[in-house]
């Protein structure tokens, strides 16, 4: 090798250190950090509670709909397994942050109805066709729904 290669050698090296080193620091897109500020931690359990009652809205609307004008199978299965996986994925993302004590409980609950709904709503999702599973889905889900908007988002931000 010419003294000229050498120096580029070095740099290429060193540059693709650094990749390497920047690649390792990066979180994947959507993936929150482990032991965030108290501003972001705010931030992102927002995000998680906003996401937890749109996915619960959405199953409530379904369902209503369903029982007053009827609604195609498919579509409803559709529309409920995604709205499962938005709730599995508030799930994933609440196992990977670390709460501040204060508001370690109300993370919990959050935690424990996202993961819940997530299962009966994919339960719903094999046997939309029975009408005492869909009561039974909505009721939960509302319940779960004002819990969230009358305590849990308050205590979650304190």
């Amino acid at each position: 090798m010419t003294a000229g290669k050498r120096p580029r050698v070095r740099t290429l090296s060193l540059v693709l250190g650094l990749v390497v080193l920047l690649g390792a620091a990066c979180r994947a897109p959507g993936e929150p950090p482990t032991h965030p500020n108290v501003g972001v931690y705010r931030d992102i359990i927002r995000r998680e509670t906003d996401s937890t009652h749109t996915a619960l809205a959405t199953a409530r609307i379904l369902i209503t709909t369903a029982e007053k004008h009827g609604l195609p199978a498919t579509y409803a299965r559709v529309t409920l397994r995604s709205v499962a996986g938005d709730l599995q994925n508030v799930v994933v993302d609440l196992d990977q942050i670390s709460a501040p004590t204060r508001a370690k409980a109300p993370q919990r609950s959050l935690r424990a109805i996202a993961h819940e709904d997530a299962i009966l709503l994919a339960h719903l999702q094999h046997h939309w066709g029975d009408r005492l599973l869909q009561r039974r889905v909505l009721h939960q889900v509302t319940q779960h729904a004002d819990e969230i908007d009358h305590t849990l988002a308050t205590r979650l931000q304190n």
